[in-house]
């Protein structure tokens, strides 16, 4: 018998079994079990010298991980400490630890690379000490928020084997809770040389911490803070070298009266963090006392993002001490409370003029977005490929010149401010605008918005809007292209209108003024998700328009009424 694998006679496996005679199934069994073990090592040396072997291991990791659909495609190895926190993160560390205990080959890999085992999320005792021995001194990055119901217990097993190793967290991401806090203040109390991204919350109850002490007062690496509900201390040594820096007090009853440290002292802390790229602050701005009055100012050269959710008056006195760049994105969500002042609002928009003005805005504003029922007005420096303004949303997308949302007294008229912030802006280069939720607006409201916007291309309308804007159409925008709805009634009849007329005629009605009054047709009308449209309203709006898109999802059947007043209206 001869060997296909250039053996000799006597050393080929399979010569080796049929030579020995077995005698039992237990020999055939034991013979069998060492061959394949035999067969097993062979693959695995044939294995070790294919090409891809040759990979250093962290490539080797990616492959295996991009291969490996059980994953659904995640990646541990994400450097942005913010995105890195998601959701995203829950599965992945558990199946990875599954898939080292079936394939060898991945597990051997694997363990070569620590890093992979530096993302710790919460799991159980044993599966948390499997990490960390697996991630070896590599930093770890800990999000112990808990994916499903809250367990006391097993957060505090995880929370108390992660901090042994708080000389390696990079970042951690921390719900505490009211019950375990004088367990865990000792923890929090260590120094982190390392940490550099820190994010702690409290649903409801605020929490005091031992500001002077924590993380040994001393974080040199720390450049992310995001406090959720933690009584805030201006005077706290941890507050310096910051990039970003987000306090968010908004579910707190009475949390600006638990802020320790006054305006100066605020100011003081910010002045510590040269380098702050991000502020936001949610009711975290410290109460004016009138003994603790200051008229310094600070400088900010490498801000982007300034959001402020405050009382108008601490919005006021806040923006009146500020030096921002130019390029800086502002978001400003004031409220009047019982105990603004008279002149409150004026002094706002004086503070907010300066900030306009002083430098001037160099960027160009090409996007105005009106949220009339919300109060909100917003200035984007881009639009979308289509040339539509940013959608908005609960986050103003990037890059934002200027947000402001002002909670006024149901007497004030929102045109009265309106105009005067619109006045601080540079509009000469608009050439898109939003309108969001504007069942309210008036025909007045509605001059003060738009007629400075000349050069507008693009009008998006979205969600409720009034009878008045079909009314505007007719005069504004003379440069008009394209006019967008998305999610608007087109059924919609004006109560004090005597003669109903549905938006969709008056806003046909407008759009035959519109050319009559020496206005080019509209490149495009593009109506999606609408309800209460008509094959006939269609065919009327084609008229006005070169091109009309829409959608079957809101059509109506017309009734003999409404036959009648469209032929009435035909006629006129």
């Amino acid at each position: 018998m001869t060997s296909n694998m250039g053996l000799t006679y006597t050393s080929c496996p399979i010569h080796c079994i049929t030579s020995s005679n077995p005698i039992t199934l237990v020999d055939f069994d034991s013979q069998i079990a060492h061959l394949e073990k035999n067969i097993i090592a062979l693959k695995r040396r044939r294995n070790a010298n294919l090409p891809i072997f040759r990979l250093p291991p962290e490539i080797l990791c990616k492959i295996f991980i991009f291969c490996t659909t059980e994953l659904d495609g995640l990646n541990p190895d994400n450097s942005d400490v913010v995105q890195a926190t998601g959701d995203g993160s829950r599965p992945f560390l558990p199946q990875l630890l599954r898939l080292t205990h079936i394939c060898q080959d991945l597990r051997e890999v694997l363990l070569q690379c620590p890093p992979y085992w530096g993302k710790l999320v919460p799991c159980s005792k044993d599966c948390m000490k499997e990490l960390l021995f697996r991630s070896s001194s590599a930093p770890i990055k800990v999000d112990l928020s808990p994916p499903g119901p809250y367990r006391p217990r097993e957060h505090m097993e995880n929370f108390s084997s992660i901090m042994k190793q708080i000389g390696r967290i990079h970042t951690l991401i921390l719900p505490l809770h009211f019950s375990l806090m004088e367990r865990m203040e000792a923890h929090l109390c260590q120094d982190a040389p390392t940490l550099e991204y820190l994010e702690l919350s409290v649903r409801y109850t605020g929490i005091r911490l031992p500001f002077g002490r924590l993380f040994g007062g001393d974080t040199p690496s720390l450049r992310h803070i995001n406090f959720r509900g933690i009584f805030m201390d201006w005077t706290a040594p941890i507050f310096r070298g910051l990039t970003s820096l987000t306090i968010n007090g908004v579910e707190v009853p009475n949390y600006s009266s638990n802020i320790e440290g006054d305006f100066s002292q605020m100011l003081s802390a910010l002045e510590n963090m040269p380098s702050l790229q991000t502020l936001s602050l949610t009711s975290a701005l410290p109460p004016e006392h009138p003994n603790t009055s200051t008229t310094r100012q600070i400088s900010f050269p490498a801000l982007t993002t300034l959001r402020v959710y405050d009382e108008v008056g601490q919005c006021a006195h806040f923006l009146d001490r500020l030096v921002l760049p130019n390029a800086s994105s502002i978001a400003i969500h004031a409220f009047e409370a019982q105990q603004s002042h008279s002149d409150a609002v004026g002094y706002f928009f004086s503070a907010l003029h300066a900030r306009l003005r002083d430098p001037p805005i160099s960027v160009p504003i090409l996007a105005l977005e009106f949220g009339v029922d919300s109060s909100l007005v917003a200035a984007y420096t881009s639009i979308t490929e289509d040339g539509e303004t940013p959608s908005g949303g609960e986050e103003l997308p990037q890059p934002l010149g200027v947000a402001i949302t002002l909670i006024m007294d149901p007497e004030v008229e929102p045109y009265e401010w309106v105009s005067d912030l619109l006045e601080m802006l540079p509009l000469s280069n608009v050439r898109a605008t939003a309108i969001r939720g504007a069942s309210s607006l008036t025909l007045e409201d509605g001059h003060q918005y738009f007629d400075g916007l000349v050069d507008v291309r693009v009008c998006e309308v979205v969600g409720e809007i009034g009878p008045a804007f079909a009314t505007l159409i007719s005069t504004c925008f003379p440069h008009l292209e394209r006019l967008c709805f998305r999610g608007i009634d087109f059924d919609y009849r004006d109560v004090d209108d005597e003669m109903e007329t549905p938006f969709r005629e008056a806003l046909a009605s407008s759009l035959g003024e519109r050319f009559l009054n020496g206005f080019d047709l509209l490149e495009e009308m593009e109506i999606e998700s609408c309800e209460g449209l008509t094959e006939e309203i269609i065919d009327r709006y084609e008229a006005y328009s070169r091109h009309v898109e829409w959608d079957w999802c809101g059509f109506v059947e017309m009734t003999d009424d409404h036959s009648d007043t469209e032929d009435d209206n035909s006629d006129a």
